[in-house]
């Protein structure tokens, strides 16, 4: 941990150079799921030439290589520091209602950096705890620096087995908090218990935001972290608007909108991740 604190205090052109040599190690040497890589680009863009699937693949890993140094940064940065790399476009939308005492759930995807999510709105509404849930990592040490990393400048992470739970006792008190859901990930198989299209791929998502939301009554965001330059970023929130207000619609929103924000920008998306991995079991 010390070694990586050290790190973490360097400029950032001197971590600009290590992500450089990070991407050589990842994208030439080892080759880092690249076959899962290319495997979901297939899936996802058939439209797209091989040629044009490989770019996508490349501009994959520097921005991978990116995020683990912007990550490791995070440790130490300042708070005036960390407001120069990223921004939120639309704060008032969120302050209209938290300020009247309305908590709120926001739904990220694995899109930019999402890590940077919790931190800004934490810095941003100070008065109000930010609770991104998380799921424990498997090695030790690295659960550690993980959490230790998403716990900056006063966000308090909670573990999805524990969310219902403190979500109803923190209501019962009268609390008004910010949670934040990343909802991309692929369900387990226990789980398999709802699919929508997402890039025309029949694909199963988690329904715990839209239970949380239809249980507590609280109003849901989309959250856009769209990538500007290196290391500098911009957070858009767009409120979720049930129109038919059936089972799941949130996350029939959700799945639109998150689609439209990766196709923007493709690269920028968490590809080395099996997200169709269920998809075999439905031919």
């Amino acid at each position: 941990m010390f070694f990586i604190r050290l790190i973490s205090r360097l400029p950032w052109a001197v971590l600009h150079r290590i992500s450089d040599f990070l991407f050589l190690l990842t994208y030439y040497l080892i080759g880092y799921r690249k076959k899962v890589i290319m495997h979901n680009l297939a899936l996802a863009f058939p439209e797209k030439t091989d040629a044009e699937r490989k770019a996508i693949v490349k501009e994959f890993y520097k921005h991978l290589c990116d995020i683990i140094v912007e990550m490791v940064k995070t440790l130490t940065i300042s708070a005036e520091d960390f407001r120069k790399h990223i921004y939120m476009e639309n704060p008032e939308l969120l302050a209209q209602y938290l300020d009247q005492g309305q908590s709120c759930i926001i739904m990220a995807g694995h899109l930019s950096h999402w890590e940077w999510t919790p931190p800004i709105l934490k810095l941003l509404f100070p008065k109000y705890d930010g609770l991104p849930v998380y799921k424990t990592l498997s090695n030790p040490f690295s659960d550690r620096l993980v959490l230790k990393i998403r716990s900056r400048f006063g966000v308090i992470p909670i573990t999805k087995e524990n969310t219902l739970r403190e979500v109803v006792r923190r209501k019962k008190a009268g609390e008004t908090f910010i949670l934040g859901l990343v909802a991309d990930q692929s369900p387990a198989g226990h789980e398999l218990d709802f699919k929508t299209n997402f890039f025309n791929i029949p694909t199963y998502f988690y329904t715990g935001s839209d239970k949380l939301a239809r249980q507590t009554g609280f109003p849901v965001f989309y959250s856009e972290i769209e990538r500007l330059a290196r290391s500098r970023y911009v957070l858009r929130l767009q409120l979720i608007e049930p129109q038919q207000h059936y089972p799941n619609e949130i996350i029939e929103i959700y799945a639109r909108l998150l689609e439209a924000s990766i196709r923007k920008h493709p690269a920028h998306w968490l590809w080395s991740h099996k997200r169709w991995k269920f998809l075999a079991h439905e031919n």
